[in-house]
């Protein structure tokens, strides 16, 4: 039987100024979901070094668990910060630069992160041409000897990504929310470095055009051994 891991989420709206606000929540690993400005977080103490969150997507405490978080932000109209909190999974501290190593050259801070690890990397969809309101899903992915699991992926227009998993390669099932709803990831003409736990033996990745045109969808699975 797969362990369904639960999660927390929580959701900041950055359009008000935080200092170092306190939030008392136990856990050993968080994954920032979503982020269109900037923020900061420490963990257990105010005096603590402060992480940068637009460079930082996940972070892992393990064996230990944190019992508060401190964020700070600036005051950015419009903007969100949504982060998920929970215990129990193979999670580490991933610089969202390491994007770049496939999608182009603009990024320098990745090596600080990989230097030491082993990955392998599976290219999933390479250009991959979809039509308005079409959807593609494409096949499973052995994951079951990685630590840590990470999904780069970039479009041209807006789409939504979905994430399943299998113990068969057969029978697939969504990865959901505690509240067992699908996380849905919104990727509009941009690149995004999302962060998976390895619940199952295989994953695959579907991608559905909610754009008027057809786009191009790249895509990456990097497995961290």
């Amino acid at each position: 039987m797969v362990e369904k891991r639960k999660y927390q989420e929580l959701t900041f709206d950055l359009g008000t100024a935080r200092t170092d606000e306190e939030l008392e929540i136990r856990g050993d690993f968080i994954l920032v979901e979503y982020l269109d400005g900037s923020a900061s977080i420490k963990l257990d103490n105010p005096g603590h070094d402060a992480i940068d969150l637009t460079k930082v997507k996940q972070i892992k405490t393990s064996p230990e668990f944190f019992e508060k978080i401190y964020i700070t932000n600036t005051a950015q109209s419009g903007k969100t910060l949504k982060l998920l909190i929970g215990g129990a999974a193979s999670f580490t501290a991933t610089s969202s630069e390491s994007i770049g190593l496939y999608f182009d050259d603009e990024y320098t801070e990745c090596a600080k992160v990989i230097a030491g690890s082993e990955y392998k990397d599976f290219i999933v969809m390479d250009n991959v041409s979809v039509d308005a309101g079409a959807v593609v899903t494409h096949t499973g992915i052995d994951i079951s000897k990685f630590r840590t699991v990470t999904m780069l992926i970039s479009t041209t227009g807006n789409c939504a990504v979905y994430i399943q998993f299998s113990d068969d390669n057969s029978n697939w099932y969504d990865l959901c929310d505690a509240a067992g709803t699908p996380y849905e990831y919104t990727v509009n003409n941009e690149k995004k470095a999302i962060g998976i736990n390895d619940f199952a033996h295989y994953m695959r990745v579907v991608v559905k055009n909610n754009d008027s045109g057809s786009v191009t969808v790249r895509c990456v699975i990097e497995g961290q051994t």
